[in-house]
């Protein structure tokens, strides 16, 4: 059941199937995440039962429904109450175009849907699996648009792959963005899936 914004009105609620194919299928947004199949569903189950709510931009009534993998938001799910029911559409990461993270991206770097396809930060093991991830160059710019907690879902014991953040500079021109503060390395704190931490590995074999 979802409540809507009547919080006296609650609806059943119908999820496509593209939905999930956007969560954890073979082009799932969420990467890494997707082999937890169960705990991610669990989330979207706990994100509409207790929704928190934008507006979509769309003319066709929809809203955006945060969805939140323990305490951290990493996208929307777009929702449209359909006579008696809510239909739930499909999932928006973080960064997409649609959401508001996604705005700001474009508003204060420029970004389009084609350069952060190009970048990769249309996914989560960009954040998580890279050296995005420990630049406070980038991770200041990322907190400015509402992104930067998703450097930290991965830990510091983690292989990750190396070059992409000096990549993203030179394409970003981020001379242009002065460095505001070091906010050090990503917390330790590791991605919790109701309250088991989310084991996460990447052999030397995937580095580039």
């Amino acid at each position: 059941m979802l409540r809507m914004a009547d919080p006296k009105s609650e609806y059943p609620v119908l999820i496509q199937r593209h939905v999930l194919e956007r969560l954890y299928g073979n082009n799932g947004r969420l990467g890494f995440l997707g082999e937890h199949v169960a705990a991610l569903q669990r989330s979207l189950w706990m994100s509409l039962r207790e929704p928190v709510f934008h507006p979509s931009g769309r003319d066709d009534g929809s809203v955006l429904v945060e969805y939140r993998v323990g305490d951290r938001k990493l996208g929307y799910v777009v929702a449209r109450r359909v006579s008696d029911r809510v239909v739930v559409l499909t999932f928006l990461f973080l960064t997409m175009d649609s959401t508001p993270e996604g705005r700001e991206l474009r508003r204060q770097l420029g970004l389009s849907r084609d350069d952060k396809t190009f970048l990769g930060l249309d996914t989560l093991d960009k954040f998580a699996l890279t050296d995005v991830r420990a630049d406070p160059h980038l991770r200041t710019v990322l907190e400015k648009c509402g992104c930067g907690h998703l450097c930290e879902c991965g830990d510091n014991d983690l292989l990750v792959r190396q070059g992409h953040a000096d990549a993203m500079k030179e394409y970003l021109n981020l001379d242009d963005f002065p460095e505001v503060a070091d906010l050090g390395s990503p917390q330790p704190s590791e991605l919790r899936l109701w309250g088991m931490p989310v084991p996460v590995g990447l052999s030397s074999d995937d580095a580039p």
